[in-house]
């Protein structure tokens, strides 16, 4: 009985064996056909995605594309293009934020210049444009541009450029890229070209070979005048100060002039010395040899500008032109009546005398 037992449990274990076997490795075959299924699936989801995207991208560029009428002259680009320059009037029109009038076509209608809109498509499309030889034809575009807001196409235009024409028929000579913002001041020195910038640079010129020379730096703000006085370039500057320079040398200022408690608006050499007219509401007369101011004469407002004669300054102060005696130091408006008769006035201010 035992025997039968143990044979019929040994039998039993036999099969049981034989059948967890038997799922195990049905097991194992339903498991690498999943994981195979799975891998095409995951094949077939990636390319399902790529055509997804290529779909997506040629609808957006069909959704994109646009229509104009500029000025009577028919375009075709897209949003992309015309939103590049960022700010600009064309990146508000056609941004989305905004409602778009069109025609019965779909064509939208800007009332400018066509020819020019051409030149500033290409210069959107392409990011870089071939100015213009004539300069009427780089105002048209300045015009334009300006119209449209489009900053970085503004800068290519107005590039801080010293300029000089013929005197006989008034067309551009040159075009020199001295400074990276507005020139502010010219002065000639011999053969050479200066120009003071709001870049706070000073740059001199070969007139005879056009060809940029030399740099001199040391003022902090704009360069706002300059002036040529015995051997020496003078220059003024935001900062508050003066700077002597050699043309010749180059190199770092020879001197520097303080006194001015504001801008340095003007120079002018006049009898061997300087003269100079700040925001301050004054002008300084400076001795170059000593680098000392030796004489101020006080304005009633900033002294935007002036003119040295003789011994008489003209100045412009506020909505009004004072005329100094340099002699006297004052204005002659100021002066006690026997100054004023005993006065020698240049013929152009006998006026004065009857003040």
């Amino acid at each position: 009985m035992v025997e039968e037992l143990e044979k019929l449990q040994a039998s039993f274990i036999s099969n049981l064996q034989e059948g967890v076997g038997s799922i195990s490795t049905l097991l194992q075959k339903q498991q690498a056909q999943l994981h195979a299924e799975r891998e095409c699936l995951v094949q077939d989801r990636l390319k399902f995605e790529e055509e997804k995207l290529l779909m997506a991208s040629a609808n957006s560029a069909m959704i994109s594309r646009v229509k104009l009428n500029v000025g009577g002259s028919q375009f075709e680009t897209t949003t992309d293009t015309l939103t590049k320059d960022k700010g600009s009037m064309l990146e508000t029109m056609f941004s989305g934020r905004f409602s778009l009038q069109t025609d019965a076509e779909g064509v939208a209608f800007i009332d400018r210049d066509g020819d020019v809109f051409a030149e500033i498509l290409q210069y959107l499309r392409n990011g870089t444009l071939e100015l213009p030889d004539s300069q009427e034809g780089r105002l048209r575009l300045m015009r334009e541009a300006d119209y449209y807001c489009l900053k970085d196409l503004i800068q290519q235009i107005k590039d801080a450029n010293a300029l000089w024409w013929a005197t006989s028929d008034i067309t551009l000579q040159a075009s020199l890229k001295l400074h990276s913002d507005y020139v502010l001041c010219l002065c000639v020195v011999d053969n050479w070209l200066v120009s003071g910038s709001s870049d706070a640079t000073i740059q001199v010129c070969d007139l005879t070979t056009s060809l940029q020379r030399k740099s001199l730096l040391g003022h902090t703000d704009y360069v706002t005048c300059l002036a040529h006085c015995g051997n020496r370039l003078f220059s003024g500057s935001r900062d508050q100060t003066i700077r002597a320079w050699d043309v010749e040398e180059g190199g770092p200022p020879l001197a520097t002039l303080t006194g001015h408690t504001s801008y340095v608006q003007c120079l002018q050499a006049w009898n061997g010395k300087l003269v100079s007219g700040s925001q301050d509401r004054t002008i300084k007369v400076w001795d170059i040899d000593l680098n000392v101011c030796i004489q101020t004469l006080d304005c009633f407002d900033a002294v935007k500008c002036f003119h040295v004669m003789d011994n008489w300054a003209v100045t412009g102060v506020g909505s009004t032109v004072q005329i100094f005696d340099m002699s006297l130091g004052v204005c002659p408006m100021g002066c006690d009546q026997h100054a004023l008769r005993t006065t020698t006035y240049p013929p152009n201010f006998e006026f004065l005398r009857q003040l």
